[in-house]
């Protein structure tokens, strides 16, 4: 039981995890911590490469854990089939640990399924609520349900709950748990600035982009780039270059197995396709395209930006012509919901 998702719920100082890392003296504890690492840091291809190695491991929360990381490196590296593989791994591990007479062992068949659920969106999959467990879970797991409950919340548009989760989980927190504190706060500046509280919204995404630049985990930034609706763009670009680089090229591979994975395509186009036009548009372009289909209006987006109106026209015109569209309901088939 000692190997579990450690990275990902361990409290440290930022900058430092990959010394902390190198210093585990457990082998197999600290190669899948570097798993975990690799995948933050957007390294999939090492990520799924180390994690593949335990999923039949003799430990099930390890390899749970294994199963976990080498899923979601796989929406970036090994396609759609590698996805599906790792999450058959996950079931059956997870419904023998649903099975286990010790609590916190079914309190990880509960973090599994909140994946299953409410990040993969497989619905049949049965699991108790992860909130029935959080006490079971190490404290920095337990900040991860709070984030699958949140953003289960944000998905379902209920942005005020959705706030409410993360900053309790936060406030309940004394010591700093950095990669669940990352995401907890890309929730909650999505929350913010879905709800246009633009202010708000800067906040949580600073504190989040103060706690994954020192050790470059940029993986959370890029797959709720789209999310984010125009923040990376108007506080990393220009100060920092090359990881917004990084980050938007992030986003076009985890883009890209997402699509495939939900299958969203256009009558006659792949997701192959769909993800082939998207990559035309320009940085500037996919924001506004994104912030349009979310139903921000012209003012609204020129504000978000900082541009002009006549240049946002100019812009969307260009994304009508590229994507091959007329209007804003037609984007719907290319962006991330």
């Amino acid at each position: 039981m000692e190997h579990k998702l450690w990275f990902m719920g361990t409290s440290y100082v930022p900058g430092e995890a990959r010394t902390l890392i190198d210093n585990l003296e457990d082998s197999a504890h600290r190669e899948m911590a570097r798993a975990e690492f690799y995948y933050f840091r957007g390294e999939s291809e090492k990520a799924a490469e180390i994690s593949e190695k335990y999923l039949q491991d003799e430990d099930l929360v390890f390899r749970m854990s294994a199963c976990l990381i080498y899923i979601f490196s796989d929406f970036s590296v090994g396609g759609v089939e590698a996805v599906k593989a790792g999450a058959r791994v996950m079931k059956v591990t997870a419904d023998v640990l649903l099975h286990s007479e010790d609590r916190k062992e079914r309190a990880y068949a509960a973090f599994a399924g909140s994946v299953a659920k409410v990040l993969l969106h497989i619905e049949d999959w049965e699991a108790p609520l992860i909130f029935e467990y959080l006490t079971d879970l190490p404290k920095g797991l337990r900040l991860w349900g709070c984030y699958f409950i949140a953003y289960d919340a944000y998905q379902k548009g209920e942005y005020e709950r959705s706030r409410g989760i993360v900053e309790t989980g936060l406030a309940f927190s004394p010591q700093l748990y950095p990669v669940s504190f990352i995401y907890l706060h890309l929730v909650a500046a999505m929350d913010a600035v879905s709800m246009k509280k633009t202010k708000e919204a800067e906040e949580h995404f600073r504190a989040a982009w103060e706690l994954a630049e020192p050790d470059g985990l940029l993986e959370g930034i890029g797959e709720h780039h789209g999310l984010l609706q125009g923040l990376v763009e108007q506080y990393i670009k220009e100060e920092s270059p090359e990881e917004f680089d990084r980050i938007f090229r992030i986003m076009e591979r985890f883009s890209y197995g997402w699509q495939k994975w939900h299958g969203l395509r256009s009558k006659g186009e792949g997701a192959k396709a769909v993800g082939g036009k998207l990559s035309v548009l320009t940085k500037e372009e996919f924001v506004v395209a994104m912030l349009a289909n979310r139903g921000w209006m012209n003012v609204e987006i020129a504000e978000h930006m900082g541009i002009e109106q006549n240049q946002l026209n100019r812009t969307l015109k260009a994304v009508y012509k590229k994507l091959g569209i007329a209007n804003r309901r037609q984007l719907k088939k290319y962006m991330l919901q």
